[in-house]
């Protein structure tokens, strides 16, 4: 994701009475696969794709749509859907991967990292059925003495009764604050991504999303970052963190989407 970036930071002191650390030494775990689904439909009747396909394409004289899933450098989504006639074209894309902080000791971070997010929908949405979205999560999977750790990283959508905005870029930092949990090494950690369009007469759509995780190697020395295989990430560089930044309540508007997508059934093609 570019530098230029805009970017929203969730950042809270980690208090030293906060931090555990045992003795014994990290067992290796093989992280899970990534998994994808990328599905294109016609009236809800699905016409290209599915579970398992990183990729769907379809297109006719009056309707197109597509769907991209990139887990390679960085894992990206971008879909489209366009439409002519009286049809509704959905494109539906959904990943899962999966990360883990290996260290010497099981601990909690003594730097937590900062998950970098962007999304955006764009286009015309001009029909009653036109409508678009994306979103991002973390949640803890196996392991965790910093306790249940769950955090929207991000959401946004375009259409009728959208609570949010269009596009968002921003930082989240898991802290003592939210309540939400702390990232540990030798834990697995799973980030979900979805990205969604329904296309009516008249719209042309396109959404795009962006997770990436950043750490400060010169508080973590020792500490690599492994994810799911054939995932990437961006270079990781020891770059000073600032001392304190206010606390931003994003579970809100992952919580809007939610019930908004479920509303617009945008991404029906995912379960087809």
């Amino acid at each position: 994701m570019s530098a230029s970036k805009r970017n929203l930071f969730i950042f809270g002191a980690i208090g030293s009475a906060a931090v555990s650390a045992f003795s014994f030494q990290a067992i290796a775990v093989t992280l899970p696969a990534a998994t994808f689904t990328a599905a294109t439909t016609v009236n809800t009747i699905k016409v290209d794709g599915g579970p398992g396909s990183a990729s769907t394409h379809f297109s006719s004289t009056t309707d197109f749509g597509q769907g991209t899933i990139s887990s390679l450098p960085l894992p990206t989504m971008n879909v489209a859907a366009q439409e002519s006639s009286t049809n509704t074209v959905t494109v539906g894309l959904s990943m899962t991967y999966f990360f883990e902080f290996v260290g010497p000791v099981t601990e909690i971070l003594p730097s937590q990292p900062i998950f970098i997010t962007s999304g955006s929908v764009s286009g015309s949405v001009v029909s009653v059925s036109g409508s678009g979205g994306v979103s991002a999560a973390v949640n803890q999977l196996i392991g965790g003495g910093g306790g249940p750790l769950s955090y929207s990283l991000g959401a946004a959508c375009a259409g009728s009764g959208c609570p949010l905005g269009a596009s968002f870029s921003q930082m989240t930092q898991p802290s003592i604050l939210s309540g939400s949990g702390l990232v540990q090494t030798n834990a697995i950690y799973v980030i979900t991504m979805n990205a969604g369009v329904d296309a009516g007469q008249g719209d042309n759509i396109t959404a795009f999303l962006d997770p990436h995780i950043t750490y400060d190697l010169s508080a973590d020395a020792g500490i690599t970052l492994e994810l799911s295989a054939g995932v990437g990430d961006t270079p990781l560089a020891a770059t000073p963190l600032p001392a304190a930044l206010p606390l931003f309540a994003t579970g809100l508007g992952a919580l809007g989407l939610l019930g908004w997508r479920r509303k617009r059934s945008t991404l029906r093609a995912c379960s087809a």
